[in-house]
C-alpha cells in the first residue's frame, strides 16, 4: 500500500513538471471558448445592428410627416404619423392636429396630402385618426402590447425637432399608470423624444407596432401610448368629421 502510494505521488510530480514545462493545455482551451464567447456576442451585436437598419428601412415608407398651422395661419409645428390602413388612414397624436385646422400629411418619397376627414378620435388616450385620397400605402403592422414586457428593444421613425426620417432605438422600460393619466396604463420607454417626435411608431424587432409616442418626460425618456389602444379606436364607429368642419 505505501508503495502504491508512493508511485502515486511520483506520477503526480511527473505530470506537475510537464505542465510546468509546457504549461496547462485546458487553459488554451478556456481561452478559445472565451474568444468564441466574445465573438458570438460580437457576430449577435452585428447582426442586432443589421436587423435595426433592415427594419429602419423597411418602415419608412409607412411613416409620415404632419405639417400643420392654426386657425389665423401661422405654422403650428411638425408632428409625425404612419399608415395603419393602405386605403389612407393615417394614425398620430391628437395633440398633433387637435387645435390645428388644416395641415399636410408628406410621405418620405416627397408626395404630399391633404387630409379629407378626420375619422375618430380620443383626447384621453391623445389618439387620431386621419383620411387621406390615397390608395395601395405600405401599412405598419399592428402588435399587441399586453404582451409587451420591459427590456424588449423597440426602434422609432420620426421627426424629431424637423429632423425628418430620424431613427431611434431603445428600449421598453415599463408599463406604468401616470399620476395625471386617466388610470391606464402607459409604455414607458427609454428612447429620445423631442418635439416632433409626437406620433411616432414604436416598433419591436419583429416590425410590428408597439406603441405611439405622445410624451417626453426627460432625457432619454418617455411614453408611449399602447398599441392596443389605437386598435380600439380604430374598431369604433365614430362619424367622420369632414375637414372643413374640423
Amino acid at each position: 500500500m505505501h508503495l502504491s502510494l508512493a508511485h502515486g505521488n511520483t506520477s503526480l510530480g511527473i505530470l506537475a513538471v510537464f505542465l510546468t514545462i509546457l504549461g496547462n493545455p485546458f487553459q488554451g482551451l478556456e481561452a478559445k471558448e472565451e474568444n468564441a464567447t466574445k465573438l458570438s456576442e460580437l457576430a449577435l451585436a452585428k447582426r442586432e445592428a443589421q436587423d435595426f437598419e433592415k427594419l429602419a428601412a423597411l418602415i419608412k415608407p409607412s411613416v409620415v410627416v404632419i405639417e400643420s398651422v392654426d386657425r389665423v395661419g401661422r405654422e403650428g409645428g411638425r408632428g409625425t404619423g404612419f399608415v395603419v390602413s393602405s386605403d389612407g388612414i393615417i394614425a398620430t397624436n391628437f395633440h398633433v392636429i387637435g387645435e390645428h385646422r388644416d395641415f399636410s400629411i408628406r410621405f418620405s418619397d416627397g408626395k404630399s396630402f391633404r387630409p379629407v376627414s378626420i375619422l375618430a378620435i380620443d383626447r384621453d388616450r391623445d389618439l387620431a385618426l386621419i383620411k387621406i385620397d390615397a390608395e395601395n400605402l405600405p401599412v405598419l403592422k399592428l402588435g399587441d402590447s399586453d404582451r409587451l414586457k420591459p427590456g424588449v428593444a423597440i426602434l422609432s421613425l420620426g421627426n424629431p425637432l424637423g429632423y425628418s426620417y430620424s431613427v431611434s432605438r431603445g428600449v421598453v422600460a415599463a408599463l406604468r399608470e401616470l399620476e395625471f393619466g386617466d388610470g391606464r396604463p402607459m409604455v414607458q420607454v427609454a428612447i429620445p423624444i423631442e418635439p416632433g417626435s409626437s406620433g411616432s411608431p414604436a416598433l419591436d424587432l419583429e416590425g410590428q407596432v408597439v406603441a405611439i409616442l405622445s410624451i417626453k418626460s426627460g432625457g432619454a425618456m418617455g411614453f408611449g401610448v399602447p398599441v392596443n389602444e389605437l386598435k380600439k379606436l380604430m374598431n369604433e364607429n365614430d362619424k367622420p368629421i369632414p375637414m372643413k368642419k374640423w
